[in-house]
This record gives C-alpha cells, sequence and structure tokens, in this order.
C-alpha cells in the first residue's frame, strides 16, 4: 500500500491495508488520506502538515508529538486517539468524532473544532488561543484547561 502527498513524496506501507499502519516519524507533508480507514496506527512524530484526512478513520491511533499544522480532518473519525503534545494550529477539526481522544498539552491554536465531538476528551494543558468551538458537544467527562469556559466560545454540554 501506498500513502501518495501532494508534494510528490510517497511512503510504502508494506501491508495491504491503512489499519494498524505505522508511519511514525514519517515525512507525509500534505498526505492523500481523505477517507482511508486506519484503526489502531501510529503516527507518532510524523509530519502530517497539511494533510487531507477528512472523512478519515483513525480511531484508537497515536499521534503523539505529530505535526497536523492546517491538516483538514472534517468529519474525521478520532475516538480514543492519543493527540498528546501535537502541533495543530489551524487544524480544521469541523464535526470531527473526539471522543474520548487526549490532546493534553497540544497546540490548537486556531483551529476549528466546529460540530466537533468532544464527550470524554481531555484537553488539559492544551492552548486553545482563538480556536473556534462553535456547535461542539462535550459533557461531565470532557477536561479542559484550567479556566476554560467551553460555553463562552459556543460549545455545549450534552445529557449524559
Amino acid at each position: 500500500m501506498t500513502i501518495y502527498c501532494v508534494t510528490g513524496v510517497s511512503v510504502d506501507i508494506p501491508a495491504d491495508t491503512l489499519e494498524g499502519m505505522n508511519v511514525d516519524y514519517q515525512e507525509l507533508h500534505r498526505a492523500l488520506l481523505e477517507q482511508a480507514v486506519a484503526p489502531h496506527s501510529s503516527l507518532v512524530q510524523a509530519n502530517l502538515r497539511g494533510a487531507f484526512l477528512s472523512q478519515a478513520v483513525f480511531d484508537y491511533s497515536d499521534f503523539q508529538q505529530a505535526n497536523l499544522i492546517t491538516a483538514n480532518l472534517d468529519q474525521a473519525s478520532l475516538v480514543a486517539c492519543t493527540l498528546q503534545g501535537c502541533k495543530a494550529q489551524y487544524c480544521n477539526f469541523t464535526r470531527a468524532n473526539l471522543q474520548g481522544a487526549v490532546l493534553d498539552g497540544a497546540d490548537v491554536t486556531g483551529a476549528n473544532f466546529t460540530e466537533a465531538r468532544l464527550q470524554g476528551a481531555s484537553l488539559l494543558g492544551t492552548t486553545l488561543d482563538q480556536a473556534n468551538f462553535h456547535g461542539a458537544v462535550y459533557d461531565s467527562h470532557t477536561r479542559w484547561p484550567s479556566g476554560f469556559n467551553p460555553a463562552i466560545v459556543g460549545a455545549y454540554k450534552s445529557l449524559d
């Protein structure tokens, strides 16, 4: 299997499927992974800057310290993903499912979480400057940085 990037780079995956792939530390700048089905994958410190990941399924995947700056994760499924310490400035998480995801220590400055599902997610120590949470849904299990009020930025609490 091969992952192609707009930049002309390609990365071969030694498997017939993307599920469970390991692309730790790989250069995947502007990767073309729209609608990819790749749960249980490892993308630790991968460079996915500007990657096209809309409608992709990455449930239970590890994105620790990955570069997701300006990546498009519109309608992506990131259930229970680890995104600790990732750089996701101006990333598009519109309508993404981030239930149970861990974004502790991530930088999501200017990221778009419009209508994202954040139930049970942890955003402790996360940099949320200028992030858009209009219509995002959270619950009593969602963890926010100290002093952050999600209702003020347009998110609403679901009934548990």
